[in-house]
């Protein structure tokens, strides 16, 4: 969809000229992420009656905050901060993320700070795929007993400022969708490499289910793959969650079998020049859409593992596409996602992990769940590929709430008509 040198739209990222034109300014990590992102996303999506805009994209989302915390430090010490010409305070400014959904403390406080930093002073809007975004980032002033500094929208990809959504689109051409006896049982991506995603990593190996799925692994560099250092990852960052098990002395220890297989890839990383690609570049997801439709189950790895309710475009994604899925996400995510018209899988999966409050707790139930569907299938093929046929009816429920709500009839139709050819849906 677009080229490798990443520059939709037509308006100035005034995110990207501020770090340009203060580069001298910042050090060490940052600064080799900002020459990074400088040539990456020189421009955004023109909005109407937005004066000022700031896109967000392209590297894991702490780096707004770094970035602009060491900005503003400096100014805060007396060194002059250049701000782009034409930038006006007292306009209306949107900050956005194109592709995930961001909701994260780190990203409220980096545009906090570059509130701070450009003196704005107008109305502010933050927009990205959250979609409970404002709830979110109210708990956080409420939590950091701040004012609130803008107002949130979730941005269905068309609805608001017309800003594109990645994560609906399909490749112009894939894979054939394989009969259900020779899907794989699960896929579960993984990129920015957040402990509960590692941790599942680690599980899903002690339980012998990483070649029954399609996995990906978050690399220590996010664009090149370095088998140590990754790994070191794996077991640093997963251990805040497996060290809690009774058994964490023979997980550690079958884990010294993986080693020799990480990291593990369904995409090509290296491929990519900057963080949301692969959400917009049709070419480079079809491994990644492949692996979607050609398994039974998702794991959902969403951004949040505890704290408040979030969904971004990881939560639709398999509802997309009438699939099934285990979501890793805050305790009792499953009563919000049934609020919105949606059904969960229950009984035919346990959903019993959702209720349980421990973090630890609730993902070793989950792998457990998945690793009894696993049995099944091998043990009573029969029962488990009828369980597959009521899993599928719940997910054509979900497709049509999807379509009726999330994309509405003025989103056009060619996006659907191509989503229920291929999935025979009918809606």
């Amino acid at each position: 969809m677009y080229s490798k040198e990443f520059e939709p739209g037509t308006a100035r990222n005034l995110w990207i000229e501020i770090l340009e034109l203060n580069l001298e300014l910042l050090t060490g990590d940052n600064k080799t992420i900002a020459e990074f992102l400088i040539p990456k996303i020189r421009k955004c999506d023109q909005h109407e009656n937005m004066k000022n805009t700031f896109c967000l994209d392209g590297y894991s989302p702490e780096c707004v905050y770094t970035l602009s915390k060491e900005l503003l430090d400096h100014k805060r010490s007396g060194n002059k901060i250049a701000m782009p010409l034409g930038l006006d305070k007292n306009s209306a400014s949107l900050f956005y993320n194109r592709g995930e959904g961001w909701g994260l403390d780190c990203v409220f406080d980096g545009i906090h700070k570059i509130i701070e930093l450009a003196e704005l002073d107008g109305n502010i809007i933050y927009s990205n795929h959250a979609v409970n975004l404002d709830d979110v980032y109210r708990v956080y002033c409420r939590k950091h007993r701040i004012k609130p500094k803008m107002t949130c929208f979730y941005n269905d990809g068309f609805s608001f400022h017309n800003i594109g959504s990645p994560f609906y689109f399909i490749p112009d051409d894939f894979e054939k969708t394989l009969p259900v006896t020779e899907k794989k049982l699960f896929c579960s991506f993984n990129w920015n490499p957040w402990d509960h995603r590692l941790a599942l990593i680690v599980l899903l190996h002690y339980y012998d289910l990483l070649d029954e799925g399609y996995v990906t692994s978050p690399n220590f560099d996010k664009f090149k793959y370095n088998k140590f250092l990754d790994f070191r990852m794996l077991e640093m960052r997963g251990s805040s969650y497996i060290d809690q098990y009774i058994n964490k002395s023979q997980i550690y220890e079958k884990l010294k079998s993986l080693e020799e297989k990480y990291p593990l890839s369904i995409d090509d990383r290296s491929q990519y020049t900057f963080t949301d690609q692969p959400l917009y570049d049709k070419e480079l997801k079809k491994p990644i859409f492949n692996a979607r439709v050609n398994s039974i189950f998702e794991i959902v790895t969403e951004t949040r593992f505890n704290g408040e309710h979030f969904f971004s475009e990881k939560t639709w994604n398999p509802v997309a596409v009438s699939k099934p899925f285990l979501i890793m996400s805050s305790y009792n995510i499953l009563s919000s996602f049934k609020k919105k018209g949606y059904k969960s899988f229950s009984p035919f999966i346990d959903e019993s992990y959702d209720k349980v409050k421990s973090d630890s707790h609730r993902l070793l139930l989950l792998v457990q769940e998945l690793k009894r569907l696993s049995n099944m299938r091998a043990e009573d093929p029969v029962g488990f590929y009828k369980l597959c046929d009521n899993l599928h009816t719940i997910g054509q429920h979900n497709l049509e709430v999807f379509i009726n709500t999330a994309w509405r009839s003025k989103h056009g139709g060619e996006s659907i008509k191509h989503f229920l050819r291929f999935l025979d849906v009918s809606v």
